[in-house]
């Protein structure tokens, strides 16, 4: 019903789901899909970043793509397999996000998950859910606790602090960024507090 109200008011996505938020119940609707090559464009996009980090989230935290500062500061996702290339997977299973954070990883993790919960709402049927839910409650006891919680999170916090094995200790300012040609995505700008010597470090790992 909330589906036919949205579409006779021709409500926007940001509306509509601010109305299903109101109504206190899950848009049913699929995610929407990539059209006109906007998933292309986000990676023109990241690419002409440069030396700031980005990454484009999908649907569940999947990460699509990543530039090359994102990969020097978190890991070279491509490498991996198609399914394991997952924000909440990687930062719950993976030892360099644990080293990352610091005595912060419990709390950007369960950030993360929060966020997955949110996602979950919006498409609670996907099998891919199901798959990720599945691997990381068997496999991370602290993933397990989170998910049980049931606490939904934006993943907005302006600023986050690494420790990064290069770098040492820098801040980020954190963003999200919508691009209208592929709503289904959103890109996550890292922009580093001292972006010349973050600059050099990444130099110096690709000579």
């Amino acid at each position: 019903m909330l589906g036919s109200v949205a579409r006779t008011l021709r409500l926007s996505d940001d509306e509509r789901q601010h109305l299903f938020d109101l109504a206190k119940v899950a848009d049913r609707t699929p995610a929407p899909t990539s059209t006109d090559g906007g998933e292309e464009r986000v990676r023109q996009l990241l690419t002409a970043l440069g030396d700031t980090p980005a990454l484009a989230l999908g649907p569940f935290v999947d990460i699509v793509h990543a530039n090359t500062s994102a990969k020097y500061l978190f890991a070279d996702f491509d490498a991996l397999p198609p399914p394991h290339r997952n924000g909440v997977r990687w930062m719950m299973l993976a030892p360099r996000a644990r080293d990352l954070h610091g005595d912060d990883w419990a709390d950007a993790a369960a950030e993360l998950v929060g966020l997955l919960r949110l996602h979950a709402g919006q498409n609670p049927d996907s099998a891919r859910l199901t798959e990720i839910t599945d691997e990381l409650s068997a496999l991370s006891p602290l993933f397990n606790q989170l998910w049980r919680e049931q606490t939904v999170s934006t993943w907005q916090h302006r600023e986050k602090t690494l420790r990064h094995p290069d770098l040492g200790e820098m801040s980020f300012a954190n963003e999200f960024l919508t691009v209208q040609s592929a709503p289904q995505l959103s890109v996550v700008v890292m922009v580093p507090a001292d972006p010349e010597r973050f600059s050099a470090a990444l130099a110096a790992s690709l000579t």
